[in-house]
């Protein structure tokens, strides 16, 4: 998949709210945690009532939640990159972060850090992954 470079309008984040009064799981803005406690990953799905991508708008500051999905549906969160390879001789790999896709038992929906908001059916292949791999 070919992704173009954007110009970053939001930041994004993940975001868990549970139905048992759990304090909601939030990610960081824009960037991958550093250790496996602060993952969406390691969060526990049980008692999950949604799951949502919230934005926030660079210029305003205003947060919304464009993306959601209830809990039962939910499957996992990935962040979407663009790799930078240095030329030289020590051809350093760095990478800029361009999305956040919230994955679902169905679907794929991807929110572009230019505010682009994109939809993917899953194939019977990435659902039988994702869904029967993560024990959900």
């Amino acid at each position: 998949m070919k992704v173009p470079f954007v110009l970053p309008k939001y930041d994004v984040r993940w975001r868990l709210d549970y139905r048992d009064g759990t304090k909601t799981k939030l990610g960081f803005w824009t960037r991958e945690a550093d250790n496996l406690k602060d993952m969406a990953t390691f969060k526990r799905t049980d008692g999950l009532a949604k799951a949502f991508i919230e934005v926030k708008d660079k210029e305003t500051g205003v947060i919304a939640t464009p993306v959601h999905c209830a809990g039962h549906d939910f499957c996992l969160f990935k962040w979407r990159k663009v790799a930078r390879i240095g030329l030289g001789t020590k051809g350093k790999v760095s990478g800029e972060i361009v999305a956040l896709v919230l994955v679902t038992r169905t679907m794929e929906a991807t929110f572009y850090v230019d505010g682009t908001l994109r939809t993917d059916i899953r194939t019977d292949e990435e659902k039988k992954f994702h869904y029967e791999g993560y024990g959900r």
